[in-house]
């Protein structure tokens, strides 16, 4: 499958980061881009439940000790 769409195989030793650079800063724009907009907004809609959250586990911390 890797010849019919031209894909070129990542085999250099370990610890050569410089092969897979490429897609890396791919997936670093995916990210940015696509998928970070998307948190943001769900953190935005979802703030006040998360804050009961973490303040009824803080809490359950201080009320055993």
């Amino acid at each position: 499958m890797l010849p019919k769409v031209v894909a070129q195989i990542s085999m250099s030793r370990r610890g050569n980061c410089y092969d897979n650079a490429s897609m890396e800063s791919s997936f670093s724009h995916l990210k940015t881009e696509g998928l970070y907009p998307y948190l943001f907004e769900i953190w935005m809609k979802h703030k006040g439940e998360l804050k009961r959250i973490f303040d009824f586990i803080t809490n359950i911390g201080r009320s055993e000790s």
